[in-house]
C-alpha cells in the first residue's frame, strides 16, 4: 500500500519524465512491482474521489489505507490464528485485511 503523498510524488515524477522525453528514468528509479502498486493505488484513490463526488454521504474509506470501500473490496469479518482481524464495525478493504493477517501470522510465528 502506498500513501497519497507517494502517489502524488510518483505522478509528478511520471509527468516530468514524459515531458522531458526521459521515460526510461521512471523504470530505472522504481522497480516494476512498485510502479504497478502505485498505479493501482492511484486508480483506487481516483475512483474513491469520484464516488465521494457522486455520493458524499454514502462513501466509506478503509481505515488503514484510505481507499474507497465498495461491496467488492470491503471485508466485514476476518479471523486468523484465533484472533479477530476485522470486526463487523471495522472499515477495512480486502488488501489491508490480507496485510493484517500476514502481520498476525508473522507475530505468532516469531518472525519480525
Amino acid at each position: 500500500m502506498t500513501t497519497i503523498q507517494q502517489q502524488i510524488d510518483f505522478i509528478v515524477e511520471l509527468r516530468e519524465s514524459y515531458d522531458s522525453e526521459q521515460r526510461e528514468r521512471i523504470v530505472v528509479k522504481h522497480p516494476a512491482d512498485k510502479v504497478a502498486e502505485l498505479l493501482r493505488d492511484i486508480n483506487d484513490s481516483l475512483h474513491g474521489m469520484r464516488l465521494l463526488q457522486l455520493n458524499p454521504k454514502e462513501v466509506e474509506f478503509c481505515s488503514d489505507c484510505n481507499q474507497a470501500l465498495t461491496p467488492h473490496n470491503r471485508v466485514n469479518y476476518a479471523a486468523a490464528e484465533g484472533l479477530v482481524i476485522v470486526g463487523r464495525g471495522d472499515h477495512v478493504c480486502d488488501r489491508c485485511t490480507e496485510a493484517r493477517i500476514e502481520r498476525v501470522k508473522h507475530s505468532t510465528a516469531g518472525i519480525p
